[in-house]
């Protein structure tokens, strides 16, 4: 019972499939209910504050239904990425209309999509792996898997760490800078994993360079299957959700110099 209520993010996706499949003001349903249902229960509901016992907490460590419940959230991602951009091929769709799914789909790659690949690409199994990456291709943010497991965890809340916000560092421009450096930082750690095996840094073991070929094969064929606009859609609703994803770091603790 416990585990439960995290089956209750699940339930977002059938308001995916409604804002999809609508028109008017049910295209932004699941961000009224997050940006607005959701904080207005949390004043109104009191917190369990409350933490699990020794027993519990080993208990709940062993069971899978956490494991299952990430794994279901990548599962559910792509289809319903696939279905949001067949939905933006409807020629009736108003402004607002494509303001409300955009919105939507941003949510859903900076929440499903970031999020739980940040929470895979700390997992050590080749599927886990394998879902972390497929989860980021959704917001083509597949090097921050580089970046954040061996460069931000080595230098957190430091000043040359682009995953951390600077001390008074406005959000939009941290927004900028974190995802221009944070890009450049993953091609500098994987090519130093080249060099020291005395590989060349073209090869195709190298991380970011397998990166690059998969999500650009994943644009191509959105294109391809989709044509231009859609294409262009699908961008917005990346960048949607890579800001979404690093407005969380810029409440870290000031960076300072190491």
């Amino acid at each position: 019972m416990r585990a439960f209520k995290y089956f209750v993010p699940l339930l977002t996706y059938v308001g995916a499939l409604i804002a999809f499949t609508s028109y008017g003001w049910l295209c932004f349903l699941p961000l009224i209910v997050t940006w607005i249902l959701l904080p207005v229960l949390e004043l109104i509901i009191k917190p369990d504050a409350t933490n699990l016992s020794e027993v519990e907490e080993n208990v709940a460590k062993q069971s899978r239904v956490y494991d299952y419940l990430v794994y279901t959230m990548v599962f559910l991602q792509i289809p319903v990425l696939f279905f949001y951009l067949h939905s933006m091929q409807d020629q009736s769709l108003t402004i607002m209309d494509k303001i409300g799914r955009i919105g939507t789909m941003g949510l859903f790659c900076g929440t499903s999509g970031i999020a739980v690949g940040h929470e895979l690409g700390h997992r050590n199994t080749p599927f886990e792996r394998i879902l972390a990456k497929c989860s980021l291709l959704t917001s083509l943010y597949m090097h921050y898997l580089i970046e954040h497991i061996k460069g931000h965890h080595l230098i957190v809340a430091t000043y040359d760490d682009p995953s951390s916000a600077r001390y008074g560092e406005n959000v939009y421009w941290f927004w900028m800078r974190s995802f221009v450096y944070s890009y450049i930082s993953a091609w500098k750690i994987s090519n130093g994993e080249m060099r020291k095996k005395g590989l060349p840094l073209w090869s195709l073991k190298n991380e970011m360079v397998q990166f690059q070929i998969v999500q650009v094969l994943f644009v191509t064929a959105i294109y391809f299957i989709f044509g231009w606009p859609v294409l262009g859609y699908f961008l917005l609703t990346a960048l949607i959700g890579i800001f979404l994803f690093q407005s969380a770091h810029h409440k870290c603790p000031p960076a300072t110099r190491a």
